[in-house]
């Protein structure tokens, strides 16, 4: 009895030992070389994941065998896939890109409306208008010459308010 109960421990140890690898980097940004704090890193196909800490490191493990392909991603970067050989540390540098959308709509009714039925004044601004304005650094600069839209500096809170 007691051999069949070692060997059943052993197989379900050996089971979660021989099936784990594990990936370690740092994941920075191309520009300025700084980590990229909440960076996503992904096996590609599966659910297994994790996220860069403060200092862009990341440790990932997954049942996968090497090779295998990685996905990190994070906002304001260009997704990237990387093929894994093997469990050595890598350093993965993202390139800056612009997050470009379709058009947002922003209305004050509670029911959703067409654009050319809107009974007031609306303005539109799109990816494009968004990215000419500094992209990912300051979108909030495309508001300034949208008509009917104020943005009024509030210096005791350090913030712009948006005023109508």
């Amino acid at each position: 009895m007691k051999k069949l109960y070692y060997s059943i421990l052993l197989l379900a140890f050996a089971n979660v030992l021989i099936g784990q690898n594990t990936i370690t980097g740092t994941i920075s940004g191309t520009d300025d070389g700084e980590p990229l704090i909440g960076a996503n890193v992904l096996v590609a196909g599966t659910s297994d994941g994790a996220i860069a800490d403060f200092d862009g490191t990341f440790t990932l493990s997954t049942n996968k065998s090497f090779p295998l392909d990685i996905v990190v991603s994070f906002v304001g970067y260009k997704t990237k896939t990387i093929t894994v050989s093997n469990g050595n540390a890598i350093d993965i540098n993202l390139d800056s890109g612009t997050l470009l959308t379709d058009e947002v709509v922003i209305s004050a009714s509670r029911r959703a409306e067409k654009l050319q039925e809107a009974p007031a004044a609306v303005s539109v601004i799109s990816a494009k208008d968004v990215s000419a304005s500094g992209g990912s650094v300051a979108p909030v600069r495309a508001l300034i010459n949208t008509p009917g839209v104020e943005l009024a500096p509030d210096r005791s809170k350090n913030q712009l308010s948006l005023e109508r």
